[in-house]
């Protein structure tokens, strides 16, 4: 399905789609592509944290490729960390407390943007970006249009 998605969309679109749909594979073929990715993942993901230096005086076997992993439904519990805001999603203004993470994911080189989200009903999200300009609450401006393209 994804190969149907390139020669439909344009290199830079933007990609919403449902958790159903956040695997390491799809990224690294919208990544090929120059497309990038909106979507949910469950929340019991992983992500890993850059790889720390390398020591000058190198031990054996292979160097890491991966730092050390975090669970991101752990990162909810670092309450002051969150930032408190009022954004227009689905149709109205909701408040929200988020904060977002540069990890990887799919690749050791190249990072997602995770925005882990709780509603004023305690209900938790997290979010996946491959676009690491856009800010957390256009991140989830954006995935609430989810539905409305659905929808229409």
């Amino acid at each position: 399905m994804s190969s149907l998605w390139v020669e439909l969309i344009h290199a830079g679109s933007y990609i919403i789609l449902d958790a159903k749909f956040a695997s390491k594979e799809l990224i690294k073929e919208f990544r090929k592509h120059k497309l990038h990715l909106i979507t949910r993942v469950r929340i019991n993901a992983v992500g890993k944290y850059p790889s720390p230096t390398p020591p000058l005086k190198r031990s054996r076997g292979r160097s890491r490729l991966w730092g050390e992993s975090v669970k991101l439904r752990n990162l909810f519990d670092e309450k002051d960390c969150l930032t408190t805001e009022t954004l227009l999603l689905y149709g109205k203004m909701v408040t929200l407390k988020y904060c977002c993470c540069d990890l990887h994911w799919d690749s050791s080189v190249e990072r997602v943007r995770f925005v882990l989200a709780v509603s004023s009903e305690a209900k938790q999200i997290i979010l996946l970006s491959t676009d690491l300009t856009l800010s957390a609450a256009e991140i989830l401006i954006a995935y609430s249009w989810r539905s409305k393209i659905e929808v229409t």
